[in-house]
């Protein structure tokens, strides 16, 4: 439960970071990038969080795929609760040992 509540905590603080875009699309790829971000800085990636075509968030983590699948519905009902404008964006999960096959995607 701390973990969920760090990562909302996070997720909401990345939001208040994020200027006011003229444009919702502006503004979504703002949030997308905050979401890089907050992978990215808090430990949570083993490389770098990728922003790919077609409204695709990629983060690579150290985690099995069942947890994976686990950790895909908190974050995308947490960027929800936090205001971010991710509607048509997907988030998917890397291993380091799954080559280019994500092993979670989920839909924010």
């Amino acid at each position: 439960m701390k973990l969920i509540a760090g990562i909302v905590a996070s997720l909401i603080l990345a939001q208040a970071g994020v200027a006011q875009a003229e444009s919702s699309s502006l503004k979504s790829l703002q949030h997308a990038k905050a979401l890089c971000k907050f992978f990215d800085t808090n430990g949570l990636s083993t490389q770098p969080c990728a922003i790919a075509s077609g409204h695709n968030i990629k983060v690579w983590m150290n985690t099995s795929s069942t947890e994976a699948r686990g950790f895909c519905p908190i974050i995308s009902k947490t960027t929800r609760d936090a205001k971010y404008e991710l509607s048509g964006w997907k988030l998917h999960i890397f291993s380091p040992y799954s080559g280019s096959n994500s092993i979670a995607f989920c839909n924010l």
